[in-house]
């Protein structure tokens, strides 16, 4: 079992490719919760690479824990066994893990035909099918020789579904983690830093709760403003008033005709240029 889906990870292609993905869709959704279609951000390969840090630590920790919590209690135990103790396990271990393997296909199985009732646990139907399929095949081949042409179509059956178990689980996660970032980013907007904009051109567009001001010279100014942040060549800015049912964002291009100024929440003064 662990053999496949250590062939799986090893793959630098295809670990890069799950990175990629994890972040893609985690920028998808954390800018749709704030009504903003991600592709105008201008977000590179990288960005997507570095935002896929932002969930993937902690099950990657989780897991890593687990695992070396197991081989220790494994290497500290599987000594002091008998030998009639070691052999019942020895030949427990394939119909157990038979049984589990086809337990947990069984679940993505379900949650494939009708995936609501995996909603709280997002990534519980992509990791059931990256592990029962390991599993099973594993038992499988502990009770049966497979000639060379079978033993490399099972494997490379194997590694795709595998492969497709964790993208799927990568991708469910990936929205469950982008849209609690953007729900965290709007609860602490009160918190964040006020900021006023200047800009040499008008927004040509009215946003609830931010104030438009003339400059006397040239240029305007806008108040009640809150950067959510520079993502790619973009600012994405709230209004200070943002909520989902009611607020509208502000995306930005960098550059010389737009100035942002920050100050302390609530200690930005209206008016004036």
């Amino acid at each position: 079992m662990l053999t496949i889906v250590g062939a799986v990870l090893a793959q630098g292609t295809v670990l890069t490719a799950l990175l990629f993905y994890f972040g893609m869709l985690h920028a998808h959704y954390m800018f749709a919760y704030f009504g903003v279609n991600y592709t105008v951000l201008g977000l590179t390969a990288q960005d997507f690479l570095i935002r896929s840090a932002d969930g993937l630590f902690v099950p990657l920790t989780v897991v890593a824990a687990v695992s070396l919590t197991a081989l220790w209690l494994f290497r500290a135990i599987w000594p002091r066994l008998p030998g009639p103790a070691r052999r019942l396990l020895v030949h427990a271990a394939g119909p157990v893990a038979g049984a589990l393997g086809l337990l947990a296909i069984l679940l993505a199985g379900v949650a494939f035909v009708d995936p609501r009732p995996f909603d709280a646990f997002p990534w519980l139907a992509g990791s059931c099918l990256a592990v029962g399929v390991p599993l099973a095949a594993w038992a499988f081949r502990s009770r049966r020789r497979s000639t060379s042409f079978a033993a490399v179509a099972e494997w490379t059956a194997c590694f795709v579904l595998v492969a497709v178990g964790l993208f799927w689980a990568a991708g469910d996660y990936s929205s469950a983690v982008g849209t609690g970032r953007a729900q965290n980013i709007a609860a602490g907007l009160p918190q964040s830093a006020d900021v006023v904009l200047f800009s040499e051109k008008a927004l040509q567009s009215r946003v609830a709760g931010v104030v438009e001001t003339t400059c006397a010279g040239s240029g305007f100014r806008y108040d009640g403003l809150k950067l959510v942040m520079q993502a790619g060549d973009r600012y994405v800015l709230l209004p200070a008033t943002w909520t989902p049912a009611t607020g509208s964002a502000v995306v930005l291009p960098r550059s010389d005709g737009v100035r942002l100024e920050f100050a302390a929440p609530g200690t930005a003064q209206v008016g004036g240029c």
